[in-house]
């Protein structure tokens, strides 16, 4: 839970949380499977991946796809 970390009241998590909530994730989860191992949750990834192009600047989703590439091969 956010209010468990004691995060400010204004901080931009907050927002995200908003703003996810409204987003509609179907055709996302419709492309997971529910068989072998439990990954993670594909909602949590998203909002990461969007974290992280925002903090970098980047809005184009190509140039989010170079952010998480550039970041795949370091990993």
């Amino acid at each position: 839970s956010f209010y468990e970390l004691s995060l400010p009241d204004d901080d931009p998590v907050y927002t995200l949380k908003k703003v996810m909530e409204k987003l509609d994730f179907s055709g996302l989860l419709a492309c997971y499977s529910d068989k072998g191992r439990t990954g993670y949750n594909p909602i949590m990834l998203y909002s990461v991946v969007v974290t992280y192009a925002n903090m970098r600047g980047v809005r184009a989703v190509d140039r989010i796809v170079e952010l998480c590439e550039n970041v795949n091969r370091y990993t």
